[in-house]
């Protein structure tokens, strides 16, 4: 079976206007794939799926929540026609979803679906994974704004501050950002 690391490639533009294509980031990436595989494989033999009804269960006590408790109900009603209490689509779902990470994945969502910056979805976990660098929109490109050298070493990754990040895994950034937004803390 062939070695799929969590990130095939990223497609950048540099700083001096020619195309970078990192093809197999396993290295940055391979603690952190231990780490993930390790976790899943204790998830997968130690603790049980949801069932059906309890991710209905639990789903319904979410919406219950915010149906006793969210101020501004009315109001989005009124001025956007936004009703989070239209519960069908999100109901078809959670009907649909494979397993608790699909099911939490649709809570992430609704909850986002409020564009409410004073609200979020969030697992109690001690869980955490970063990349090496970082990157934020300027004038509507995505730039890289932060490279750890510690951990990627220039001669393997070359890639610097204002390179000009296009795609990753073949997606497009664009397209990155909107499947994303809703795991975005405040917004």
């Amino acid at each position: 079976m062939k070695d799929k690391s969590f990130v095939d490639s990223i497609i950048l533009r540099s700083v001096g206007s020619r195309a970078l294509r990192f093809a197999s980031l396993a290295a940055l990436s391979r603690q952190a794939l231990m780490i993930v595989g390790a976790i899943f494989c204790f998830a997968l033999t130690s603790n049980a799926q949801l069932t059906h009804q309890q991710k209905l269960s639990d789903f319904r006590s979410l919406v219950g929540l915010y149906n006793k408790q969210y101020a501004p109900y009315e109001w989005k009603v009124q001025t956007f026609n936004f009703d989070l209490l239209q519960l069908q689509p999100w109901l078809e779902q959670v009907n649909a979803s494979h397993d608790d990470l699909e099911f939490y994945d649709i809570c992430v969502r609704y909850v986002a679906s409020l564009q409410d910056s004073h609200d979020e979805f969030i697992l109690p976990s001690a869980y955490e994974v970063y990349l090496p660098f970082t990157a934020d929109i300027y004038d509507g490109r995505v730039l890289i704004d932060f490279v750890d050298r510690t951990a990627l070493d220039p001669q393997t990754y070359p890639f610097q501050i204002g390179d000009e990040l296009l795609s990753v895994d073949g997606k497009a950034v664009g397209d990155w950002i909107v499947e994303l937004r809703p795991y975005a803390v405040s917004g």
